[in-house]
């Protein structure tokens, strides 16, 4: 099924939900239409179809229900343009409506791993991840050990550290995968990164290599982060016309959403890629852009980062 598919069969069966009386019927409808936005980078239209996704969990009286709702705006603050100060300020909120269920209480941990990272505060940060952590081995829940590696990988990207990255990220998989065997998109692109960011460019294609998914059918988020690590690694190893190729494909994808994070990473790895091949010159204003991204979003290290490159890039 098409993801436009998924969204017209969501949005045809509501009024029928409504009719019916079907609250619990209409929590999914509304939760499949979130969705839909979220895989297409669209993280505000998420909000109104979260918030009639809760209303009818409520009056269904599914506190389950309602919380896997409560787990989904977490996400979108965290991926989309509320500044970490909103962030914290409304998971300080929504930790209140969920108390008393570990998993949720995991999930805020991490995201607010996420906003202290975004303010340098690695310390803070890295002690959220480890109670986060701590409660999902505890509960024993396995797909969820998939947010925490893509949080672990994101707080130490964050940090600097690509060795930690590299090893957050592998959680996913229970540690090192043969690269012979296929491996998920969103786990092998972000596992690519790390290792380009370690100078691993001969790993990092194996990696890509073994992504074993048509990415025409994948959240767009994941396209962008396979065609900008592509890019890297094509840039330096083979083809540095490709490499130049796939990094303009990203950035162009990554601007069709306001996935603000990931769209200034995705210029960050278009300049890279320029001063690769010797167009320094036309990476500077690509930093700029990227700069602005990451100061709207207050993303305070990105954004250090972009005006330190920003700074280099203009005295060459």
């Amino acid at each position: 099924m098409e993801p436009g598919d998924l969204l017209d069969l969501a949005t045809s069966l509501i009024p029928e939900l409504e009719r019916s009386g079907d609250d619990l019927g209409l929590t999914k409808a509304w939760q499949l239409i979130a969705e839909h936005h979220w895989g297409s980078g669209h993280i505000e239209a998420m909000r109104e179809p979260l918030a009639r996704a809760l209303l009818h969990a409520r009056q269904a009286g599914d506190r389950l229900e309602e919380n896997e709702v409560l787990v989904s705006t977490l996400y979108a603050d965290r991926l989309g343009p509320a500044t970490p100060t909103e962030m914290l300020a409304r998971f300080a909120a929504v930790a209140r409506e969920g108390a008393g269920d570990r998993r949720f209480e995991g999930e805020v941990l991490g995201c607010e791993a996420v906003a202290r990272a975004m303010l340098g505060e690695f310390g803070p940060a890295r002690t959220l991840l480890d109670r986060y952590a701590e409660i999902i081995r505890d509960l024993g829940i396995i797909y969820v050990e998939w947010w925490l590696a893509e949080t672990t990988w994101t707080v130490e990207m964050l940090a600097g550290d690509a060795v930690a990255a590299e090893a957050g990220i592998r959680i996913a998989e229970g540690g090192s995968k043969p690269w012979n065997e296929p491996v998920e998109g969103a786990y092998g692109s972000r596992l690519a990164h790390a290792l380009c960011r370690q100078g691993r460019y001969e790993d990092a294609a194996e990696v890509l290599q073994a992504v074993d998914e048509d990415l025409t059918h994948q959240q767009v988020g994941t396209r962008v982060l396979w065609l900008s690590a592509a890019g890297k690694v094509d840039a330096r190893r083979s083809d540095p016309a490709e490499g130049l190729s796939e990094a303009h494909e990203a950035a162009e994808l990554a601007a069709t959403t306001d996935l603000l994070n990931l769209h200034g990473d995705t210029l960050m790895d278009l300049a890279d890629v320029l001063s690769a091949v010797g167009r320094d010159a036309e990476a500077a204003p690509v930093v700029q852009e990227a700069l602005a991204l990451y100061e709207r979003k207050g993303n305070v290290v990105s954004a250090a980062r972009a005006a330190e490159d920003l700074a280099r890039l203009s005295g060459a």
